[in-house]
C-alpha cells in the first residue's frame, strides 16, 4: 500500500484495512492520493467520495459483520491525555458503531488499570476496559497530549504498545501519540505526522521516518497518524472510510454535523 496522504483540506480516499504491502510515495504533493484498482476505476467513473474536500469515491472495501465476528476498536486514556484526541475520534467511531451496529464493529476505551483518567484539562473519564482484561482489538488508537511524555520513558508502556500493534491490525496515533509510537519503535522508515509544534521532535525521535509536516492525516498502510487535536476527526472519519465505506463515512460526518467553518 502507498502512504496515502490527507492535505489541510481533507482530501484522501479509502483503502483496505488487511492490505499488508507498503510503499512510500516520495511525491512532495500534500494533496497526493494513492489509490488501487478499484477506486481508480470509482476515480474514472467521476463518483463523488464525499469525504470533506474530496471529489473521488472509493468502493465499500468490507463487508457488514455479525456480532458473532464484532471487530474491536480501542482509544487508550492516561493521564493527562489531551481531551480532543480521544474525545474526537470517539465522538465519530461511537457514532458509527452505535448508529449502524449491522457493520459489526465496537469502540471502547481502555487505561492502564481501568480507573478513571484525568485528562488534561480537568475532565475525568472512565474507561472501559483496562489493560489486562481489554478483549483482543483489531484497530488500536494512541492520542496525544502533556501525558505522552512520561510514557515516552515509561518501558512498560512502550513493551504493552509494542505488543498491540503487534496484534492489532491497525495502529493509530493522534497529535503526539506519535512520539509514543516513535519511541516504541514502530515508525521506522514510515510515513508519520504528528502535533505542527512536534514536527521536529519527531524526526529526531525517529530519523528514519518520513515527516510529512503539512497533512492533517498520513495513512501508511497499517499505521495512520494525526496532526494536532482536531485533526483526529479527519482521521476517524477517515478510518470509518476505511474500515466500511465512504458513504458510511459520510453519514456519520453529517450525523455528527461535522462541517468546520471557523470564525477566525
Amino acid at each position: 500500500m502507498t502512504a496515502v496522504v490527507a492535505g489541510p483540506d481533507g482530501h484522501n480516499p479509502g483503502a483496505g484495512l488487511y492490505q499488508s504491502q507498503r510503499s512510500v510515495s516520495s511525491s512532495e504533493n500534500r494533496h497526493h492520493m494513492a489509490v488501487g484498482e478499484p477506486q481508480a476505476a470509482a476515480i474514472a467513473a467521476g463518483q463523488p467520495l464525499g469525504i470533506p474536500g474530496s471529489d473521488s469515491r472509493a468502493p465499500a472495501l468490507m463487508a457488514p459483520m455479525s456480532d458473532e465476528t464484532l471487530r474491536r476498536i480501542a482509544i487508550l486514556l492516561f493521564p493527562d491525555v489531551e481531551e480532543l484526541d480521544a474525545v474526537g475520534p470517539w465522538e465519530v467511531l461511537s457514532y458509527w458503531t452505535r448508529k449502524f451496529p449491522e457493520d459489526g464493529w465496537r469502540v471502547d476505551c481502555v487505561s492502564r488499570d481501568g480507573a478513571p483518567v484525568q485528562c488534561a484539562k480537568g475532565l475525568t473519564i472512565l474507561p472501559h476496559f483496562s489493560r489486562d482484561a481489554m478483549p483482543p482489538v483489531d484497530v488500536f488508537l494512541h492520542p496525544g497530549g502533556q501525558g505522552t511524555r512520561p510514557l515516552m520513558e515509561d518501558e512498560d508502556h512502550l513493551a504493552w504498545v509494542r505488543k498491540l500493534s503487534a496484534e492489532a491490525a491497525l495502529t493509530t496515533s493522534v497529535c503526539t501519540g506519535a512520539l509514543v509510537l516513535a519511541k516504541a519503535g514502530l515508525l521506522r522508515g514510515r510515513a508519520v505526522t504528528t502535533h505542527r509544534t512536534s514536527l521536529d521532535l519527531l524526526a529526531e525521535l525517529e530519523p528514519t521516518a518520513e515527516v510529512r509536516r503539512d497533512s492533517r492525516f498520513v495513512d501508511d498502510g497499517d499505521l495512520v497518524t494525526s496532526a494536532g487535536i482536531s485533526a483526529g476527526i479527519d482521521m476517524a472519519l477517515h478510518l470509518v472510510a476505511r474500515l466500511h465505506s465512504v458513504e458510511r463515512a459520510r453519514q456519520v460526518r453529517r450525523g455528527i454535523q461535522y462541517d468546520p467553518e471557523p470564525p477566525v
